[in-house]
Formats: C-alpha cells, sequence, structure tokens
C-alpha cells in the first residue's frame, strides 16, 4: 500500500484546508487518523458504507471540513485486498504529508 502513498496524499492535500505549519501539522494529524480508522475497520471486516458513516456521523467523527477526505480514503482502501491494509504505516504517511 506504500506504493499509493504519493497518489493518495495529492489528492489528501486538495480535501481540507492547509495554510500554516500548525493547520498543516492538523490536516496531516487528521487525515491519519482517519486512515489508521479506515484500515481497523477495513481489517475488522466493517463494510465500507458501516465505515464512512461512523466516521461521519459517529461518536468520534471527524470534523465536518473532512468528509470529502473520508469519502476518498474509504475508496482507496476499500479498493486494496483486505490484507494490504496491514501493511499501511501511520507514522510514513504522516512524515510525507508534512513534507508536501
Amino acid at each position: 500500500m506504500t506504493r499509493f502513498i504519493p497518489f493518495v496524499l495529492a489528492a489528501a492535500m486538495l480535501a481540507g484546508p492547509v495554510a500554516a505549519d500548525a493547520k498543516k501539522e492538523e490536516f496531516c494529524q487528521i487525515n491519519t487518523d482517519i486512515i489508521e480508522r479506515l484500515v481497523e475497520m477495513r481489517l475488522d471486516r466493517v463494510s465500507k458504507s458501516k465505515a464512512v458513516k461512523d466516521l461521519m456521523e459517529g461518536e468520534n467523527a471527524v470534523p465536518e471540513n473532512y468528509t470529502v477526505a473520508v469519502t476518498q480514503w474509504s475508496e482507496w482502501i476499500y479498493g486494496q485486498p483486505r490484507k494490504d491494509a496491514k501493511n499501511f504505516v501511520s507514522d510514513d504517511f504522516y512524515k510525507a504529508c508534512l513534507t508536501q
């Protein structure tokens, strides 16, 4: 899954506001959290629609301006074989996000 990081990172950069360093860190952290939660649900065999609903409306819903990111990340994660989800390394994504 790490070979797809540049492609999806570019999509993520378009999915939310990025301004100053603090905003960028927040943006990268929220996207990393979204991906981690989606990967966890994917590995737990939660359906894509239920995972998206949980992230958008659940107890720990993402900020409203990140719903597009949830949709994009869910398409990517649920489009990959389930076994590949365990290969996601959140620290690698977070560091790559900060350098963009």
